[in-house]
């Protein structure tokens, strides 16, 4: 009788086990599947950031180029100054030219600005898909240190 009823919990022990083994192999490919998609956010995030930080080198190189126009524009008129030749029309395209080049260096600045905002928002979007698998993979930990140990 004494047997039977060893035999009776262990049965239960082994099924109470082999039920333990299905949850965290189940658990495990649930964790490695969210780990995986993490780990594709995360890729996709600094992918976009570095498309930013492209699209700002260029800015600021177009920007350094609109300067270098300015500035020849304004040597071409001091030049022009210089030799008494009625300067009225050249300091006009000269003035439309300068007009031209401050709207599209408010526009730069206005673009390096969205930019910016965007890298600050991918860059806390990426900080917290961290904080997340961290705090998975400390859950995950956690299930299994529970599984081995029933």
């Amino acid at each position: 009788l004494a047997f039977a009823a060893i035999q009776a919990i262990s049965a239960e022990h082994s099924k109470q086990l082999k039920n333990a083994e299905e949850k965290y192999a189940k658990s495990l490919l649930k964790a490695e599947g969210k780990s995986a998609a993490l780990q594709q956010q995360l890729q996709d995030q600094k992918s976009s950031n570095f498309s930013i930080l492209q699209s700002s080198q260029r800015i600021i190189a177009n920007s350094k180029d609109l300067k270098a126009k300015v500035e020849e524009l304004e040597q071409a008129l001091q030049a022009e100054k210089s030799s008494k030749t009625p300067i009225l029309q050249l300091s006009r395209k000269i003035m439309d030219r300068c007009k031209e080049l401050e709207v599209k260096k408010a526009e730069a600045a206005d673009e390096i600005a969205a930019l910016k905002e965007d890298l600050f928002n991918m860059n806390m979007d990426l900080e917290e898909a961290k904080d997340e698998l961290e705090d998975y993979k400390q859950q995950q930990q956690q299930q299994q240190q529970e599984c081995q140990q029933e």
